[in-house]
């Protein structure tokens, strides 16, 4: 099946991973330095993107996907949580349906 995450990987772990890989300074965030936490603004929607390939990817819900960022803005960023949310989320999104289309691989 198209669009399916390396089959020698366990998806669980991948998907358990998930925030080290794709959240706030990990591994695969590409708008900040992880060093030195200095933000690349040029590469936010990149990376907001990158979420939702990731996500689907590893089989995360887009549903799961999308609580588990709100849930992670609003305790990281507090009220202002929920604006961060509104600006992220549609990249998130459209990174989770251009993988799942086999639009990204």
């Amino acid at each position: 099946m198209q669009g399916q995450a390396d089959r020698t990987a366990n998806p669980f772990t991948l998907r358990a991973n998930l925030a080290a890989n794709v959240g706030q300074g990990g591994r695969f965030d590409i708008q900040r330095d992880s060093s030195t936490g200095q933000l690349y603004g040029p590469m936010i929607k990149g990376a907001n993107y990158l979420v939702g390939v990731y996500s689907a990817a590893t089989d995360v819900d887009e549903f799961q996907m999308l609580m588990l960022g709100l849930g992670y803005a609003v305790y990281h960023d507090g009220a202002a949580g929920f604006e961060v949310f509104a600006a992220d989320s549609p990249d998130w999104v459209r990174g989770y349906e251009d993988y799942k289309s086999g639009k990204a691989q």
